[in-house]
């Protein structure tokens, strides 16, 4: 797990990686979400609000541990 900073997320951009926000996410309800890329090996999180301010970098089990304790029925 690393912490990345602006240049990997213009990276990320150029990459053409898919960002994924939660369905409870929306303007009107919390704008104040995470979103989520998997790209390859890696799942990138960044925060909704600022994109550009850097990302966290997770292996695919770390993501799965993560939120399986934030949803133990998944």
């Amino acid at each position: 797990m690393t912490g990345r900073s602006n240049s990997i997320n213009v990276e990320a951009e150029q990459l053409g990686l898919v960002w994924h926000r939660s369905s409870r996410c929306s303007p009107t309800h919390d704008p104040k979400c995470v979103e989520v890329a998997f790209d390859g090996e890696i799942v990138r999180i960044r925060d909704s609000k600022t994109p550009h301010s850097g990302e966290l970098h997770l292996n695919h089990q770390s993501w799965t541990a993560f939120v399986r304790h934030l949803d133990p029925s998944t």
